[in-house]
């Protein structure tokens, strides 16, 4: 499980982007992501998000958050996503 916390702005993104791909892609089951402990993300890592879900789909995966912040549940409800993701 990776855990997220703080604020991912354009700076962590790019971290972000290698993390997640190296985690999509040795995933051998559903990727879980906790997110208790994040308070903001911006369109970037919405679009990271967006393609790791794409990514784990191709092999028959999804992408599930953990614990969402009401902030970054809402971001994500306003964008779509949450039709490409669980949220538990």
């Amino acid at each position: 499980m990776l855990v997220l916390t703080g604020y991912i702005n354009h700076a962590e993104s790019k971290n972000l982007a290698s993390v997640l791909a190296q985690s999509a892609s040795a995933a051998r089951s559903d990727l879980l992501i906790d997110c208790s402990g994040l308070e903001y993300l911006n369109s970037h890592a919405v679009g990271l998000l967006l393609q790791t879900c794409n990514t784990l789909y191709e092999k028959g995966l999804s992408l599930r958050l953990v614990a969402p912040a009401q902030a970054v549940l809402r971001t994500l409800e306003i964008v779509g996503l949450t039709s490409f993701l669980i949220v538990n």
